[in-house]
């Protein structure tokens, strides 16, 4: 392959380096030239998305008239999966006209791609929790660089637009992404967001990015490096429910993302694991532990803890095969996360949730399971 084929990005702005196409010999052959800092594989970055402004409670709205007749020639700067200009919240009624040298967005990717449009902007949930999008600065300018798409992005293009927007003169750059595995920290001369982030910060450009989605365990917090300002949540004001109705009204509330087909009339039998034979593995919902003549047209009930050696997938196939048509599982894990089921009725509870009256009960209460909402 020739060079010019093999070259991807050349970085020649904010810093100096490129991307390319190199066999191992050739990557370690650089790698020992003098004044190489590093040379590292072109690794899988996801994105990580939430909202924040509600629930700080800061007002904010797209077209109320600014305090500071300076904040619109502020431009920050956002890495994502492109913009849709036709949105009201991009509207730039009542603004001042756009700053010199203002360059509104970029892209990268090729293919169906090479467009700063995004052409999906979550619509695969659509309805399942529809609300009004808004910023923490609705006066400022935005500056949109296409680096991901279907909810990844990758380290040289990362870099790319991070050596775009220092030559650009952004002001702010927001970042929300970090490496897919959760149990993988790059160290800070790999880390591509640390190093476009490292010459962002040497030319005055504050950056912003996200502390990953990865729950509370330890370990799991991304660009973490001093340089930037890392934003996290460790409280959030909403949950994707999809609760138990039992038979006398009560609501157990749990969390999944599941559309289920069950009928809101009549209510389902229950049956809990530990009513079937091999006790010790039904608890857990392990395979092949069930009666499937006790379980054959009931919503089931299983006892689980954070450590397991069957996944959860492998636990809904099981119980489909034995006839379960849905599914509580009772986890020791406070606020454990709301996974997609599709239209299987899965829901996850926490163990002070379901009445231990419930479970014990010598007949099988009715219940009703809810789809999220």
């Amino acid at each position: 392959m020739s060079n010019e084929r093999a070259l991807i990005h050349n970085y020649k702005h904010g810093f100096s380096g490129f991307a390319a196409l190199l066999s191992k010999h050739e990557a370690n052959s650089i790698a020992q030239q003098p004044g190489v800092v590093s040379v590292f594989p072109n690794s899988i970055l996801k994105l990580h998305t939430t909202r924040s402004w509600d629930f700080l409670k800061i007002q904010t709205q797209a077209n109320t008239p600014s305090n500071s007749s300076s904040s619109s020639n502020i431009v920050i700067g956002v890495l994502d999966t492109g913009i849709w200009p036709k949105a009201q919240s991009f509207s730039d009624k009542g603004m001042d006209p756009i700053p010199p040298g203002w360059k509104g967005a970029r892209y990268y990717l090729g293919g169906d791609e090479s467009t700063p449009r995004d052409l999906y902007g979550g619509a695969s949930y659509y309805g399942l929790a529809k609300g009004t999008s808004k910023g923490g600065s609705p006066q400022s300018r935005l500056a949109i660089y296409k680096v991901c798409s279907g909810g990844y992005c990758d380290d040289s293009t990362v870099l790319a637009a991070f050596d775009d927007a220092i030559a650009d003169g952004v002001d702010v750059l927001s970042l929300s992404f970090g490496p897919d595995d959760p149990s993988s920290k790059p160290d800070l001369k790999t880390d591509s967001t640390a190093i476009g982030a490292f010459h962002a910060m040497e030319r005055g450009i504050v950056v912003v990015c996200s502390a990953r989605n990865s729950g509370r365990k330890p370990s799991t917090v991304s660009n973490d490096a001093p340089w930037i300002l890392t934003v996290g949540a460790t409280t959030i004001d909403r949950d994707l429910q999809s609760n138990v109705v039992l038979g006398n009204g009560k609501v157990i509330k749990g969390r999944s993302i599941n559309f289920s087909p069950l009928s809101k009339s009549p209510d389902y039998p229950l049956v809990y694991c530990g009513s079937a034979r091999d006790l010790d593995e039904t608890r857990k919902g392990n395979p092949n532990s069930l009666d499937k003549k006790k379980v054959k047209g009931k919503i089931i009930v299983c006892v689980g803890s954070t450590e397991e050696e069957y996944g959860t997938d492998l636990k809904i196939a099981t119980l489909q095969e034995s006839g379960v048509i849905g599914f509580v599982y009772i986890s020791d894990q406070e606020g454990a996360d709301a996974d997609n089921y599709g239209d299987f009725p899965k829901t996850i509870a926490t163990t002070n949730m379901l009445p231990q009256s419930i479970i014990d009960a010598p007949f099988t209460p009715p219940l009703l399971m809810l789809p999220t909402g």
